[in-house]
């Protein structure tokens, strides 16, 4: 069989294989057998393979040996019969598949016998930082046969991370152009997410989707707070943080390196139409590294056709950045200390300090331009990168320029920003008009709304779908889901066979919850929780229409312009939803749906009904729908026309 198509992921145990293994199963990969599951960690009950498990097992009885032998794994034998064997266990199990592999971590004792049965296999190898690995160990009780002692443990478990990761080292060196290394959580990041879908896609011409790790990502799994004498304990132990860093340092060199190796490197599949990647270097600074309602930032960190370099989190006293995309405080140990001093004990937040710190970083990577995601993070680095001479581009999402709680403190910090900043973008009309009244000068000020992936958001047929509605977006009071609900009770009463999907969470989502409970709507309306944006784009293929019900709360916070919106109409479906912000920028009402004021429920309810009601006009309307997205608020017209902004202030800047 052809070993080309075969892709194994293997790593230490405890690493995040298994998140690793989950986002290339949905990405088209078959890996094996299901095993042991459902579970907190492997919700898909996947991809170890009972057979390749049974055999690795077989080979480490032979001698006498467990996966975490630590003082004898070096001298693992491999007798010879097992060759054919392997091969014929490959034959046996993945014959005819077009993609496959398995996910297994002892597949790392066992590379050379591997190597030798599939010599044109690709490899994906997961690590972590070692401290974190022995703190799981630790926590499962993996280690707890050899020692009672919590140190010499962990030193057990170190010694395990260094022969593992050290094979890996070893291998991924020799094989650069058939592996991949993923250091997890950190890649699970956008930005780095879009150089590994780059090797997938395009060095490699695997025949995959895009891979997309935060579908399976879950922060608790991967972020448990790990002690500090394990820290401690981890410095100490010199083997494995050189292994660490020359893995950190291929990785990179593994990433980067010329695409001559694998083919030509190619833009991302599932865009509108290929960019070309270009050698600038811009930095995105953004409030979070992971938000799932946050896609809009995510698009602009893995489409824009630059060498991206990512900022994040705020620091104590409220300013923007805290860490590089690694998870490096953007502060060296002497500023965190100083900033801690003055902070304490003098109740100063140090801004000349922080502006230092981030005007050396943009100069040692060469920063051309800075993309700053909401008005405040803008506001906070906009003095940075004026003394670097770095050009400022803010993107405003909305809210930051309309919620006093949030207006109010950065009014006047919006001010000097608008007087340095080298572009100022809104999302809406509505913002663009607002952002003018705060001082925004109209030559730099740009409108460019966000945009929604037409290739992964299609295919909806809403004349041939039940009378079922989907809402998707978080519970907040700016969405008014219990306006929907109220709305939508009308429509049941009408039309008992009407149904309500809510796809989001929020603070708000018990209290919507109990009201279809109070209102004896508990099976009409279904809360499906947060969900993988190809789940939503799934579910929008099989419903008669989308609503949202999004309202100016008290304290003016309101939408910029809802990507969900965006997304229902690029997947043909017909949008009920009310004339707010963005909103009426994007639906035309009695073209691609309908318009309500805020608030009126009534008139929600009878537009849905007519679309219940008249299966055909909900077809007509979401055709013209998907023909209106794609062609004004694709997410290639959005990316484009940003980079061309960014592209723009960098040659200003130049000249």
């Amino acid at each position: 069989m052809q070993s080309a198509k075969c892709l194994n992921i293997t790593g230490m145990h405890r690493s995040g294989t298994s998140l690793v293994a989950q986002a290339f199963c949905r990405a088209g990969l078959f890996l094996g057998d299901k095993l042991k599951g459902p579970g907190a960690s492997n919700p898909d009950g996947l991809f170890e393979d009972e057979d390749i498990i049974r055999f690795h097992d077989d080979i480490l009885a032979v001698n006498q040996m467990r996966w975490d032998s630590y003082a004898s794994l070096d001298r693992l034998i491999v007798p010879g019969d097992y060759a054919s064997k392997a091969a014929e266990l490959i034959s046996m199990k993945f014959w005819g598949r077009s993609y496959w592999g398995w996910k297994d971590p002892r597949t790392t004792l066992f590379l050379d016998l591997w190597n030798a049965t599939l010599p044109d296999a690709r490899w994906v190898f997961v690590f972590r930082n070692p401290a974190q690995v022995v703190w799981s160990l630790l926590c499962r009780g993996d280690l707890r046969r050899y020692s009672s002692g919590p140190i010499a443990r962990a030193l057990m478990g170190l010694r395990l991370w260094t022969h593992y990761n050290g094979r890996i080292l070893a291998f991924a060196r020799e094989h650069l152009d058939r592996t991949l290394l993923i250091f997890a959580p950190q890649d699970f990041g956008a930005q780095e997410q879009k150089r590994v879908n780059e090797v997938i896609l395009g060095r490699w011409s695997f025949g995959l989707r895009p891979i997309d790790f935060m579908e399976v990502y879950s922060p608790p799994l991967m972020k448990k707070t790990t002690p500090r004498w394990v820290a401690c304990v981890t410095k100490l132990y010199l083997p494995a943080q050189v292994v660490f860093w020359k893995l950190r340092r291929l990785r990179t060199g593994i990433l980067d390196q010329h695409p001559g190796k694998g083919g030509p490197s190619r833009a991302l599949e599932g865009t509108d139409s290929a960019r070309q990647r270009t050698n600038r270097v811009v930095c995105v600074i953004s409030p979070r590294k992971f938000a799932y309602s946050e896609t809009f930032i995510q698009a602009h960190i893995t489409q824009l056709p630059a060498t991206v370099k990512l900022l994040y989190g705020e620091l104590p006293g409220g300013s923007f950045p805290a860490l590089t995309e690694d998870g490096r405080p953007l502060l060296s140990l002497f500023d965190r200390a100083m900033d801690l001093v003055l902070r304490k004990a003098f109740r100063v937040t140090p801004v000349r300090l922080r502006n230092s710190a981030l005007r050396r970083y943009l100069r040692k990577e060469r920063v051309e331009a800075v993309l700053a995601e909401y008005g405040y993070t803008g506001a906070s680095v906009s003095g940075a990168c004026h003394a670097a001479g770095v050009p400022l581009v803010v993107h405003f999402h909305g809210a930051e320029a309309s919620k006093r709680k949030w207006l109010n403190p950065y009014r006047s910090a919006y001010q000097e920003m608008f007087a340095t900043a080298a572009a100022v973008i809104a999302v809406s009309r509505d913002l663009e008009q607002r952002l003018a009244a705060l001082g925004a000068p109209r030559n730099t000020l740009f409108y460019n709304p966000c945009g929604a992936d037409t290739s992964v958001f299609a295919g909806g047929d809403p004349a041939a779908a039940p009378p079922v509605f989907v809402a998707v977006g978080r519970f907040v009071d700016k969405k008014a889901p219990h306006l929907t609900v109220l709305a939508f009770k009308k429509v049941a009463e009408a039309c008992p066979d009407a149904r309500l999907i809510m796809v989001g969470d929020g603070e708000l989502q018990e209290a919507c919850k109990q009201l279809t409970k109070a209102l004896h709507m508990a099976d009409i309306v279904e809360f499906t929780g947060a969900r993988p944006h190809t789940e939503v784009a799934a579910l929008m293929r099989k419903v008669r229409g989308f609503v949202l019900h999004s309202v100016t709360t008290s304290d003016d916070d309101m939408e910029g312009t809802p990507v969900s919106v965006l997304e229902a109409g690029a997947a043909g479906l017909p949008v009920v939803s009310t004339r707010h912000a963005g909103i009426k920028d994007v639906v035309i009402h009695g073209e691609t749906g309908f318009l309500v004021d805020e608030g009126d429920i009534e008139a929600m309810a009878a537009y849905v009904l007519q679309l219940v009601r008249d299966p055909d006009l909900a077809a007509r309307l979401g055709q013209r729908a998907r023909q209106h997205i794609d062609a004004n608020f694709s997410m290639d017209k959005s990316i484009s026309s940003l980079w061309n902004i960014i592209e723009s202030v960098i040659r200003k800047q130049k000249t």
